[in-house]
C-alpha cells in the first residue's frame, strides 16, 4: 500500500509515519509539510510541499491520514483556525480520493459535533460529517482528549495539563475515560492500525476506550 499524510511534522504526524515506515504492508509513504523537514532523506517518507498535492504527476496512493490541527491561538482568529482545520484538511482529503485513496484516517477531537456550542468542536464536527460525502470504503475518526507529547511550540494550557495528566487520567472514569489525556504515540499506532488493517465502514476511535461497536458509530 501506498500512504499519503498530512501534517507529518506535528506531534501525532510524527509517530504516525514512523509507524507507516514499519508497517509491512506498507510500500512508501508521501507526506506533505509547508517546509520540508531537515533530516529528509533516505529510508524516510518522500516528503513534498502542498503545491505537490495538485502536481499533474501525483502518484496513486491507497489510504490517506490527515493529522492537521492548530488552535485559535496559534492561527491568530475563528477563520484562520477554520481555514486549516477544515478547509484544508478537506481539501487534502478530496485530493487523497481522486489519488485512488479508498481509506482515510483522521485526527479530529473528543466532543466534536457539527451543532457543538465551542467553535472548534464545531469545525471539527463539520469536517466529519463532510468526509462522509466523499465515499472512502474505510473512514476511521481518532477522537482523543488532550494529547500528551513533546510538541516543537509552547502551549501554556495545555503544558500545565500534561504536568497535571498523570493524576487527572486515573479518576476519569466510566462515560468520563474518553476524556483522558492520552499519549500521541498511542494515537498514531491506532490510527495506522485502523486504517491500513481495520474494517470497512465509518468508525469513530476513542484512543483509551476498547475498540467495541459501543464506541464506534
Amino acid at each position: 500500500m501506498i500512504a499519503l499524510v498530512a501534517g507529518g511534522t506535528g506531534l501525532v504526524g510524527q509517530a504516525l509515519v514512523a509507524n507507516l515506515l514499519g508497517d509491512a504492508q506498507v510500500s512508501g509513504v508521501h507526506a506533505l509539510a509547508r517546509t520540508v523537514p531537515a533530516a529528509a532523506g533516505e529510508g524516510g517518507p518522500s516528503w513534498h510541499d502542498w503545491d505537490w498535492l495538485d502536481a499533474a504527476d501525483a502518484p496513486a496512493v491507497d489510504a490517506a491520514f490527515c493529522c492537521l490541527g492548530t488552535t485559535h491561538r496559534e492561527a491568530g482568529s475563528r477563520e484562520a483556525f477554520a481555514a486549516v482545520d477544515r478547509d484544508l484538511t478537506l481539501r487534502f482529503a478530496e485530493r487523497a480520493r481522486g489519488m485512488g485513496a479508498s481509506r482515510f484516517g483522521l485526527v479530529s477531537s473528543v466532543g466534536a459535533a457539527p451543532g457543538a456550542r465551542s467553535h472548534y468542536l464545531r469545525v471539527k464536527g463539520e469536517v466529519e460529517q463532510a468526509l462522509d460525502a466523499l465515499g472512502f470504503e474505510a473512514l476511521h475518526i481518532m477522537r482523543p482528549s488532550l494529547l500528551l507529547g513533546v510538541r516543537g511550540q509552547t502551549r501554556p494550557a495545555e503544558d500545565l495539563a500534561q504536568k497535571l495528566a498523570p493524576a487527572l487520567g486515573p479518576a476519569l472514569r466510566g462515560p468520563l475515560a474518553r476524556y483522558r489525556p492520552v499519549p500521541a504515540q498511542r494515537v498514531a499506532e491506532q490510527l495506522a492500525c485502523s486504517v491500513l488493517h481495520g474494517p470497512v465502514g465509518r468508525h469513530v476511535h476513542y484512543p483509551w476506550l476498547p475498540d467495541t461497536p459501543s464506541h464506534r458509530s
